[in-house]
């Protein structure tokens, strides 16, 4: 069975050893922000989200996606969200291609 984001930020914060107090506080929210995401089903922001990812030094790629990317592949992810739709499929086409030629 596939866990969720919130378990796999749950396990997170679980790994981290601080309290959800000082986890919350160490991603500039207040110290109820991470209690309040498990307990009362919150949704955070991306920006909080990845605030909270860096103050439990957790990968915000693997905490959404469940994919555990290499550090150096991390910035690519952004830069690639940031472009219009029609570069992501023009990427992707080529992507696609390259993974068939190495194929072959």
């Amino acid at each position: 069975m596939e866990t969720t984001w919130k378990e796999r930020l749950k396990e997170a914060v679980k790994k981290d050893g601080r309290s959800m107090a000082a986890i919350s506080r160490a991603c500039g929210r207040s110290p109820q922000y991470v209690t309040q995401i498990f307990s009362y089903d919150k949704e955070p922001t991306i920006g909080n989200l990845t605030k909270l990812c860096e103050a439990l030094n957790v990968s915000p790629v693997y905490i959404v996606s469940g994919i555990d990317l290499p550090k150096e592949l991390e910035p690519l992810i952004g830069k690639f969200a940031d472009l219009p739709a029609s570069d992501r499929a023009l990427f992707l086409n080529l992507f696609e291609r390259l993974l068939q030629n190495e194929d072959e």
